[in-house]
């Protein structure tokens, strides 16, 4: 049934890829900066890492999608192989990698092509006369907030084309139905999967292997260590569903692992032998809070936005001291957080970690929130293949995506739609603007003249707690951010720190991403706070930017130079 040129790929492992520099120039391994990762509700945090034979599921997706397609009477193309499997990998990317980005050239020109054309063929139109790879791509990705070292990481994404891409010629295959679908998940979805892809190294193997201890070591817990907090406010965040048809769910939902519904999940365990990588410290984030700008035209309609002052009385909840834990988390855990924050954020279930000869596929079990991985991979001599494998992933990447975008969209479909409400005639007299009063204007004098005390209670404080209160965001425990210049500590005071509570995201700026937050702090027993804005920057070269941006203001500001410029609080650096 199959063409010999496919059955060959399907039966074959890449070749190994070799480190084509010298060993004194190996890439140094940073560990990813993370904020927003560390952030996310307690519904969607990472829980557990379990290891399941995912590689063998993924090699029987083929051989099950396989036999559908001859039990409903289909035979593939017979003819030889066209242009897709024709093309070979350029010269000098295949078989030789001197950083991470080659290694992730040296996959998306192999397996990764061939993969991007076999799927959607099986799937979508096997009865096409010819193969393409104009469904899918990979492409180059940046993660939510941070950067990639093309020298030692490379991240990608697969993302699929709108239907209109395909060509006439296999489109007569596919009913009108199976398009608007196909046009559904290209509007819906950046991406589909998330490759994190490392450079040639025999000790990042040992990093990989790391995974089963992680997964032995029982609950998995990426949230920040800063203590002293309560639990945070009930979240109201959406939970997208599982798909409910890939071949392992049946597995995994009939075994031992506790999901957050009670159920038992599956956890065939893995044992490893993990070794050490040796590294550079993670780099800090830093923090930029200040009020935000408004134009003369703004300044003249409206007063300056000043603080509103609270009374703490007993039914306030107290403001704790706070602990610093001096721990950095393990390097291999900021990995994971990092892909499954970004899988969060796309709303993707699969996660491929790969360093050129070896190799760990994820899956996202949102229920459970566990992440399963698979067996560590020898990408040139697995068995199954490593072709077969990947067939089978881009199967169930498709499969998965669809799968879950039916269930939303029944369930959308089975909401009652709300009426909007009439305006009743009685209303029509009353003004949509409220005008000012003596009171509010007195007030307004009032917090004005109280701005200056929180201008100097802010500026003499150390620390910055950061919590996020928006979107998939509603932090567990608050980040700690120390001033610039100051001096760490185990413990603070309610007198010696900042609250800020980002609310939303304002979007990226020329350095960094910028959030508008509400800023409060404990003064002589009253909580004082106001709005402000936050920039954030993780990248290396943001950072040095933000601190030159920080030191021309504080220029401006020791020269008086102040009409027109936000009024800024501080540096501060993260303490993990």
């Amino acid at each position: 049934m199959l063409p010999s040129f496919v059955r060959s790929f399907l039966d074959s492992n890449p070749p190994r890829l070799v480190w084509g520099d010298s060993l004194d120039n190996l890439p140094e391994l940073k560990s990813p900066s993370l904020f927003s990762e560390r952030h996310l509700d307690a519904q969607l945090t990472l829980r557990q890492v379990r290891i399941i034979p995912l590689e063998e599921f993924l090699s029987q997706v083929v051989d099950h999608t396989l036999g559908s397609i001859e039990e409903k009477g289909i035979s593939l193309r017979k003819m030889g192989p066209d242009e897709v499997f024709k093309e070979r990998p350029s010269k000098g990317t295949l078989g030789v990698a001197n950083d991470a980005e080659s290694v992730a050239n040296a996959y998306r020109d192999s397996t990764s092509q061939y993969c991007r054309a076999l799927a959607p063929h099986l799937l979508f139109y096997p009865r096409g006369r010819q193969w393409s790879t104009h469904c899918l791509c990979l492409k180059r990705m940046k993660p939510e907030g941070g950067s990639y070292h093309a020298a030692s990481l490379d991240c990608y994404g697969l993302h699929i084309f709108p239907s209109s891409e395909i060509s006439k010629n296999l489109r007569r295959f596919m009913d009108e139905g199976l398009c608007e679908m196909i046009d559904a998940l290209n509007e819906r979805y950046e991406s589909l999967a998330w490759w994190e892809t490392f450079y040639l190294d025999e000790e990042i193997k040992g990093l990989f292997e790391e995974f089963d201890n992680i997964a032995s070591a029982g609950e998995f817990n990426g949230s920040c260590s800063t203590t002293g907090f309560g639990s945070p406010p009930a979240g109201n965040v959406h939970v997208p569903p599982d798909a409910s048809n890939t071949p392992w769910i049946t597995s995994i939902s009939s075994s031992g692992v506790q999901s957050t519904s009670g159920d038992q999940l599956d956890t065939p365990m893995v044992s490893g032998n993990p070794s050490r990588l040796k590294t550079s410290n993670a780099i800090p984030a830093a923090s930029l809070a200040s009020l935000p700008h408004r134009s003369k035209e703004q300044r003249k309609k409206q007063p300056p936005e000043t603080p509103t002052v609270q009374k703490l009385n007993d039914d306030s909840a107290p403001w704790p001291e706070v602990q610093l834990k001096n721990q950095r988390p393990q390097q291999l855990i900021l990995f994971i957080l990092r892909a499954w924050g970004q899988s969060v954020n796309d709303d993707t279930t699969f996660m491929i970690f790969r360093c050129g000869n070896y190799e760990r596929i994820g899956f996202r079990h949102r229920e459970s929130q566990t992440l399963f991985m698979s067996s560590l991979i020898d990408i040139p001599n697995c068995n199954p293949t490593y072709n077969r494998i990947h067939t089978g992933l881009y199967i169930s990447i498709i499969q998965d995506a669809l799968d879950r975008l039916t269930q939303e969209r029944s369930a959308s479909e089975a909401k009652p739609r709300k009426r909007k409400r009439k305006r009743d005639s009685c209303d029509a007299g009353v003004p949509s603007r409220l005008y000012k009063t003596r009171s509010r204007a007195l007030k307004d004098v009032e917090e004005a003249h109280n701005f200056e005390l929180l201008k100097q209670q802010v500026l003499a404080r150390p620390l910055a707690l950061i919590t996020l209160r928006f979107g998939n965001y509603n932090s567990i425990a608050p980040g700690a951010f120390l001033r610039s210049g100051a001096s760490k500590h185990s413990s603070y005071g309610p007198d010696e720190y900042i609250s800020l509570v980002l609310t939303s995201k304002i979007g990226y700026g020329a350095i960094g991403t910028i959030y508008l937050a509400h800023m409060e702090l404990l003064v002589e027993s009253r909580a004082r706070s106001t709005t402000v804005v936050v920039k954030v920057a993780s990248q290396e070269k943001d950072i040095e930017h933000l601190q030159h941006e920080y030191s021309i203001y504080e220029h401006l500001s020791r020269h008086g130079v102040v009409e027109g410029i936000p009024f800024v609080f501080g540096l501060f650096k993260d303490t993990e």
